[in-house]
């Protein structure tokens, strides 16, 4: 029996790219991105808004018009990610 499609959560869509939040069946949240030319990838993340925080990352370096990039690969993003989250909110 095949996989289950995940749960599409969010679609943004601009014109020269695209991006999706999802959620799997084990509860994980997976961010896909593309370009529509070479850019197709996906990252997998244990909370949404971990997602959100990444894909905010991703429109940061897209109006950077690609001068920006990446700093962290996604298993090192999370724990910035989660300190900026916990540093903006309150309990």
């Amino acid at each position: 029996m095949p996989d289950p499609e995940p749960e599409i959560l969010s679609t943004l869509s601009l014109n020269d790219v695209q991006a999706t939040i999802s959620r799997t069946d084990a509860g994980k949240f997976v961010l896909e991105w593309t370009d529509y030319v070479t850019c197709d990838w996906s990252e997998e993340f244990d909370t949404i808004d971990v997602a959100f925080a990444r894909l905010a990352a991703l429109l940061t370096c897209r109006e950077a018009d690609w001068a920006r990039g990446f700093t962290h690969k996604p298993e090192q993003f999370v724990p910035w990610a989660k300190a900026f989250l916990n540093h903006v909110t309150t309990a």
